[in-house]
């Protein structure tokens, strides 16, 4: 495989520019708090609390987030999560009371309140369906339907499902009842895989409709294992066409709002923000001058190297780390600060979680 200059600056477009915002902070204490108990999540690297450094995958070279500076903005060490700090995943259980996601693949954690099956990496399409089209997996196997395969091992655990079957449905949906499941972000991990396999514009466009479908089958599979309260995560500005993705993803959820009216559906819009960040950005304490350059990195105009990227030493250049992440939205050139991650799930408590009642 070879990458060229111009590919190598489109993917870093599509990391280091394909970031979204959601903007006023305010006290989370201040909104109505559902009635909620647990919180499972099912995603890619934007919300992987550390099953990607636990599992035996593919891309175990590329395990820079187990390094500095990762964490350091608030645990003081790497946690697996691909931040200086917290994850938006790591907003919402604190805004219920909750404690953080602990990783499914750390076996002796504690799943009392929630799971995080999120993976870094993690593509929404089988790996055996991107292989048939010329798409390699970079970094891990585990793609959404194998973490709702963990889910379904999960509920196993609690005596709730057999055989992929529910025990007792009254009995499961009474426990999943006060349960939130969030789906996503996922899909970007699809879309870059095949820019770096050099797939053509056509090839990487017919992927999104695949990729919505698959979500929305996902989220089918689990309303029917108990589900009734469900956030839909959009996905960042990533070079597809936003008038297919935003029509695509609105008939989807319409759909299944359609075909089970019993659960919430609600969507989270990441795209749209984007751009209030981008005519916001000094009133929300950002550098201007810095707004596309990542905090961590190895030099260049955007302090980012797909090949030496923040915390990976392999190749004995040292990166860069900025004194303030706080005043940066771009944390490695590929994900956000945990400031940017602050202001996301800042939105969706005050506008999403009023709906969850």
């Amino acid at each position: 495989m070879t990458i060229t200059n111009r590919n190598w600056m489109t993917i870093v477009s599509v990391f280091v520019i394909s970031i979204s915002l959601f903007l006023i902070p305010c006290d989370a204490s201040r909104h109505h708090k559902p009635k909620i108990n647990t919180i499972y999540q099912f995603g890619d690297s934007l919300s992987d609390t550390g099953n990607f450094i636990h599992e035996k995958n593919i891309g175990k070279s590329q395990m820079y987030t187990c390094n500095y500076p990762y964490g350091e903005t608030f645990f003081g060490k790497p946690s697996g999560r691909a931040c200086d700090g917290r994850l938006i995943i790591d907003y919402l259980p604190q805004a219920l009371g909750l404690p953080l996601l602990n990783p499914y693949l750390v076996k002796k954690a504690s799943f009392k309140h929630g799971v995080s099956f999120a993976v870094s990496g993690a593509t929404a399409l089988n790996t055996s369906l991107l292989s048939d089209r010329g798409i390699y997996a970079y970094y891990t196997y585990s793609s959404l339907d194998v973490q709702v395969e963990w889910f379904k091992t999960h509920l196993k655990s609690l005596g709730m499902i057999k055989d992929c079957n529910l025990l007792d449905d009254y009995s499961a949906s009474k426990r999943l009842d006060k349960a939130l499941f969030i789906v996503g972000e996922i899909g970007a991990s699809d879309y870059a895989s095949a820019l770096i396999d050099e797939r053509t514009p056509k090839e990487i466009m017919d992927l999104v409709p695949l990729v919505i479908q698959k979500i929305k089958e996902t989220v089918g599979k689990l309303i029917e294992l108990g589900a009734t309260r469900l956030i839909i995560p959009g996905d960042f500005p990533n070079g597809c066409v936003p008038a297919v993705l935003t029509q695509s993803v609105s008939n989807a959820l319409t759909e299944l709002r359609t075909t089970y009216p019993h659960a919430v559906v609600l969507y989270a819009d990441y795209y749209t923000s984007f751009f209030n960040l981008i005519k916001n950005a000094d009133h929300l304490g950002f550098e201007k001058q810095n707004l596309l350059k990542a905090c961590c990195g190895t030099g260049g105009a955007y302090n980012f190297d797909l090949f030496n990227i923040c915390g990976d030493r392999r190749s004995g250049i040292p990166f860069k780390v900025c004194s303030n992440p706080d005043r940066r939205v771009s944390w490695d050139g590929i994900h956000l600060t945990q400031k940017a991650y602050s202001l996301m799930a800042e939105e969706i408590i005050r506008n999403l979680f009023p709906k969850l009642k």
